[in-house]
């Protein structure tokens, strides 16, 4: 997970999470979630991109939920 912390002294205590998109195919992390974060950064909010992994179509076959 990249965090992007407001550096202004009084920060507004919220924060917002960026879950790139892409599927289950890729992720697709480009500039836009950076932009996204700075600005919410110059209005005082933190933001964090969320980087995951996921499963390759080689080891994952069925790939439905169950809890």
């Amino acid at each position: 997970m990249l965090m992007f912390y407001s550096k202004k002294e009084r920060s507004s205590r919220r924060a917002l999470l960026i879950c790139p998109g892409g599927g289950y195919r890729l992720l697709t992390l480009t500039n836009e979630e950076y932009l996204i974060a700075e600005r919410l950064n110059k209005k005082r909010i933190t933001a964090f991109i969320l980087k995951y992994r996921l499963h390759s179509d080689e080891i994952m076959i069925d790939k439905t939920i169950n809890i």
